[in-house]
């Protein structure tokens, strides 16, 4: 078996970009990422289908109104489900308190 961690190597782990899961969770296949940091141009912004049209239209006012150019996808974990789906993330306290972490990779 994997060497078990605790939830500071697994963070820390995630900052080098590595995947990584609990032992406890119950399927296998269940990890989580670090969202790569991104600074989005705002031309990418009409094209982007994760984000709803009021965020499109609030940005939109507001590079009008600033000369801003940009928007950032910072300091955000990701949770892949066996069935592709991705969810934000944050750890409980049972999470933090863990030393059942495997690095995936």
């Amino acid at each position: 078996m994997d060497e078990l961690l605790s939830v500071g190597a697994a963070m820390q782990a995630l900052e080098e970009g590595k995947r990584v899961r609990r032992l406890g969770w119950d399927q296998e296949k269940v990890f989580i990422f670090r969202q790569v940091p991104a600074k989005i141009n705002k031309k990418i912004l009409p094209k982007m289908n994760s984000l709803p049209p009021s965020v499109k239209a609030y940005f939109k006012e507001k590079f009008e109104a600033t000369g801003e150019d940009f928007f950032y996808y910072k300091n955000q974990i990701a949770l892949v489900k066996p069935d592709n789906q991705i969810t934000g993330y944050a750890p409980s306290m049972e999470d933090m308190l863990s030393v059942d972490w495997l690095i995936l990779d």
